[in-house]
């Protein structure tokens, strides 16, 4: 099998691209920033030809994160209005308000307390476990190791968290959720004067959606063979695709082996990049969502969208 480019009406001059898998669609979120305002466009689609618009709001955040839980649709974001340092602000958290009326579109709503985070800054890293919202990795003008949580069902940030913080300061990790554990895959750690790509991956236990213990683990999963691969699971594996080699971005995607813990390889992408976001729809197979090229300190956004059916039979 090979990874097959699809449509994409995303514009590679504007924000970067955070998707998710929602009520057997794909949604996909971009944010543009014109003259200090912030605008995001959300499209969602089933066969990832035909892309609906769902809602496009201006002067209201610009996204970072987005995720399905609990039945719901969730995007973090910022706003310059409340912005510090390097213009980045505090972490908002919204939920995707249901038109009523088919004329009408949805609406992004502030949760309840979505703006009274527990910490400074911008988070780059959002999963769902148990009743909560958690936040890894927090950026100012420097990378911090910082772990927030939102309680979804109290509808408060929760305070002296049992989240323990990441082993070191990088944000922008790709999350993986798999049965009893929680493994953060890359990111970057950053100084006033430079980033460097994390190569190792960050484990910790859960038991009843809480984390089991009091830090996380390094080398529970050995480290990907590219920096800044997009993660997930699929049929109980452990699959990153895309990164970069330490020369160039790669297209280059594999899976980790159980029983030997080496990663074996799979299909490269249609298109080489970092960060792509990796999903599954049962009647496409893998997706890979954007990504981003790295520009010296900076970074640019991709837009591609492959598909590719990896062949990993279910319960392998």
């Amino acid at each position: 099998e090979e990874w097959l480019p699809q449509s994409s009406p995303f514009d590679s001059s504007q924000g970067f691209l955070h998707s998710a898998v929602h009520e057997e669609h794909v949604y996909v979120i971009q944010g543009s920033h014109e003259l200090q305002k912030v605008s995001c466009a959300l499209y969602r689609s089933q066969n990832l030809f035909d892309w609906e618009p769902v809602s496009v709001e201006k002067n209201k955040f610009s996204p970072l994160c987005l995720i399905s839980f609990r039945n719901q649709l969730y995007c973090s974001g910022w706003h310059h209005e409340n912005s510090g340092l390097r213009g980045i602000g505090t972490t908002l958290l919204f939920r995707l308000s249901t038109a009523v009326e088919e004329s009408e579109r949805s609406r992004w709503e502030l949760v309840p307390n979505g703006d009274s985070c527990t910490f400074d800054g911008i988070f780059q890293t959002m999963f769902g476990v148990g009743e909560s919202i958690v936040f890894a990795g927090c950026r100012t003008d420097v990378s911090l190791p910082l772990v927030a949580e939102y309680n979804v069902a109290q509808e408060e940030w929760v305070p002296g968290t049992k989240w323990p913080d990441l082993p070191q300061p990088v944000v922008g990790c790709s999350a993986v959720v798999t049965g009893n554990y929680v493994h953060l895959f890359g990111g970057v750690g950053f100084t006033p004067d430079k980033g460097n790509a994390n190569e190792k991956v960050f484990t910790i236990e859960l038991m009843k959606g809480a984390p089991v213990g009091e830090k996380w683990t390094v080398g529970k999963v050995p480290k990907p063979p590219h920096v800044c691969s997009g993660a997930m699971e699929l049929h109980g594996l452990l699959v990153v695709a895309g990164g970069h080699d330490g020369t160039s971005h790669t297209g280059k995607s594999y899976a980790l082996d159980p029983l030997s813990q080496t990663w074996l390889p799979l299909p490269s992408l249609a298109s080489s990049r970092a960060c792509p976001i990796l999903l599954y729809l049962p009647e496409k197979g893998v997706i890979a969502v954007g990504g981003r090229f790295f520009l010296g300190r900076g970074s640019r956004a991709h837009t591609g969208i492959d598909v590719c059916d990896l062949g990993i039979p279910v319960n392998c």
